[in-house]
Order: structure tokens, then sequence, then C-alpha cells
């Protein structure tokens, strides 16, 4: 799926329409209005559409995205409240403390991190300016579209 984003800027990178007193915002400069007219719209959509994509969410019995260890223990803990089992529900919100992140997950999320950086650095040169400019070695975005 294409970011809204990038349709608008090729979209209106090159306008040059408005009037001679808005002329200052022609090009690039009229993307960002685009944008927020547009961001304006999306919002309002989702805010009609949205209320009943989560309904259907909340209905399923599965939660997705959770680990199942923690996703039990609040289940649990929600069944002993209302089953007005109290002292159940104390003894298991003291005694079980399950994780809620896995470790391994984020010792790969920052290794992962830390190659991407690694990477950027050393495809950036100096050019004797004081600034940096990137290397002749040009990376490739591809986009999967849904």
């Amino acid at each position: 799926m294409r970011s809204k984003g990038g349709i608008i800027y090729n979209k209106y990178y090159n306008y040059r329409k408005l009037p001679d007193a808005l002329s200052f915002f022609n090009g690039k400069r009229f993307v960002p209005m685009v944008c927020i007219a547009w961001s304006v719209i999306i919002s309002l959509i989702l805010a009609v559409v949205w209320p009943v994509v989560q309904s259907g969410i909340n209905a399923g019995k599965q939660v997705f995205g959770q680990d199942p260890l923690w996703l039990a223990w609040v289940t649990d803990l929600i069944n002993y409240k209302d089953a007005g089992n109290m002292e159940a529900y104390k003894t298991l919100l003291t005694t079980v403390t399950p994780a809620r992140f896995k470790v391994g997950q984020m010792i790969g999320a920052t290794g992962l991190l830390l190659g991407v950086a690694l990477a950027m650095y050393r495809k950036v040169v100096c050019n004797g300016k004081n600034y940096p400019v990137v290397s002749d070695h040009y990376g490739v975005m591809i986009e999967v579209e849904d």
C-alpha cells in the first residue's frame, strides 16, 4: 500500500496555480498544506469507520500480538474478579508476574538497529568540506503491496 504523503508529493510538488499573493507557497511548499488537508479528511473517515472495526476485534476470542502466557494470566485475573473470588485474584496478582517482553526479541531488535546504523555509517564519506555525502553505493528500497 503506497503512502498517501508520497502520492500527494508526486502530484503537487510542481504545483504553480496559486495567485500571486500566495505564490510563495507554490511548488514543494504547497505539499504540506495539501497533506494537512488530506490528514483531516482521512482522520474524519477513520473516526467513523474505526469504532466498527474495533468492536469486531473486541468480539473475537483471540487477542493478537500478545504473549500467550501473559494473555492467560490476564484472562485468569479477569475471570477471578468477575466470579467474585478476590482471594484467588489477590494471590495470582501478587505471586505470578509473567514476562511481558521476550528478551530474545529485544536483543535481536537491538542488534538489528546497530547493524543498520553501522551500514549507514560505512556508506557515508567526508568530501573534505566538513559535511558527509553518500558514497557511490546506493541502496534499493522495495515496496511490497498487499
